[in-house]
């Protein structure tokens, strides 16, 4: 039996994109939400697409010519950012989709050496033409709504201080690009207010199980702008768990230390691939356009090890590797939620003019007077019997620099310890989700 010390799980969606309340060729339509669009209304529900080709290594400051290329840039950024997340004791939990689409909608507005910083964080070219590829991969993730019991609810917005002007080019990038809505707020005399306004639309988008994204305190009366992506997932296994087989067994949190759990398990054929240092599983949802991966470490203390060798070139090579055989899979029930504050991640990751007096996101209002105070981002995951359900969500909120101050930083799979796992579409392999789990 293998057995492991934390669970660390990496939810992959290939090709998306945040839409909000609009058909696929609407988007350049929104405007300055006036009464007829509510931002309490929920997006339409969106799954995941079937486009794909080989995965080529992605390189930071080429031309992205195909939704392939920014699934590949999206991907590199997802795993670059674990990294980053990796030293946190515990679980981790959180979609890297989502904050890449929201920082990459800053970034349509940084300039000079505030978006040379932020190119090689993204891994986003120096360049604008990568801004129609976020349309595109959100118009083949529609191209599936709905089927196979699938649901993905994308929600995109910016909420914008009335009395602010913003550049039109920017905003209609916005709307054409990212299917953004646009919301006028008030955030010089109720910034409060606003925040309960956004945080109720993302509990919105997420059917609740994202709430108080912004927590209070991070907005104030010299906030401008808040740029928000919402995810929600619900998917049904192809091949459900039966209830009644899932017992009480052992987790191994560590080497020596052990905690119970609800194991379920299953004998079946399923995608798989193994080496020294690990075990590989892909657990299909329904309609087998998603699916979760689960990346195992052989030995009960093997994640660090583990983590400190994945990465996009080697997950992609190991995926490819995978072949369809019998296993007896044990996989716990476990739920998460996760919250982060990212601005001294991303800041050391090498984006960190973006958060001082130093930042120039000019391209967004015309001026310098803006930098980005602080990258809020939850998640929600939930994995049981029936499938498994998840929900992300991320505020990018941008301030005047008058009010910088500065914040305080038939192989038999047993996962019964920590344990890499991902959701992923088939064929582009973008990644939604990434987190780690180690404490039931």
């Amino acid at each position: 039996m293998k057995a492991f010390k934390k669970l660390y799980f990496l939810m992959i969606l290939s090709s998306l994109s945040f839409g909000c309340n609009q058909q696929p060729k609407a988007g350049i339509e929104a405007g300055l939400a006036e009464g007829n669009a509510s931002p309490s209304s929920p997006s339409h529900s969106v799954s995941l697409v079937n486009s794909v080709s080989n995965p080529v290594e992605a390189k930071v400051n080429t031309p992205l010519t195909s939704v392939k290329d920014l699934v590949d840039v999206n991907n590199e950024f997802a795993f670059k950012l674990y990294h980053n997340l990796e030293s946190k004791e515990g679980n981790i939990f959180l979609s890297p989709y989502s904050i890449s689409v929201a920082l990459s909608m800053a970034y349509v507005g940084a300039r000079n050496a505030t978006r040379e910083q932020m190119s090689k964080v993204l891994e986003l070219p120096l360049s604008d033409e990568f801004a129609p590829l976020f349309s595109s991969l959100q118009e083949q993730l529609k191209a599936v709504a709905g089927n196979n019991d699938i649901e993905l609810l994308i929600a995109n917005a910016l909420w914008v201080e009335a009395t602010y002007p913003l550049s039109e080019s920017f905003l209609a990038s916005m709307k054409k690009n990212y299917d953004s809505m646009i919301f006028p707020a008030d955030f010089k005399e109720n910034f409060n207010k606003e925040r309960l306004k956004i945080n109720e639309w993302v509990e919105i988008q997420t059917k609740d199980r994202i709430k108080e994204l912004i927590p209070s305190g991070v907005l104030n009366e010299l906030t401008r702008l808040v740029l928000t992506n919402a995810i929600y997932f619900k998917g049904v296994w192809q091949t459900q768990f039966v209830k009644e087989s899932t017992m009480e067994e052992a987790f191994f949190v560590s080497r020596d230390m052990s905690k119970e759990v609800s194991m379920m398990n299953s004998t079946g054929s399923f995608n798989y691939f193994e080496d020294n240092d690990m075990q590989m599983v892909e657990l299909p949802y329904k309609g087998n356009d998603l699916s979760m991966i689960v990346v195992l470490p052989q030995v009960k203390n093997g994640i660090k090890e583990l983590e400190k060798k994945i990465n996009r070139e080697s997950w992609l090579k190991n995926f490819a590797q995978m072949k369809n055989q019998k296993v007896r899979l044990f996989l716990p029930k476990f739920s998460a939620t996760e919250q982060f504050r990212l601005k001294n991640t991303l800041a050391n990751m090498g984006m960190s003019d973006a958060f001082t007096m130093n930042a120039d996101f000019s391209g967004i209002d015309g001026t310098k007077d803006l930098f980005i105070a602080e990258v809020v981002h939850k998640a929600f995951i939930d994995v049981n019997e029936k499938g498994s359900e998840a929900a992300a969500a991320t505020a990018v909120v941008m301030q005047l620099k008058s009010m910088a101050v500065n914040q305080p930083p038939v192989p038999v799979f047993r996962a019964d310890h920590p344990f890499i796992f991902m959701i992923v579409h088939g064929h582009t392999k973008n990644i939604l989700f990434m987190g780690r789990f180690a404490k039931p």
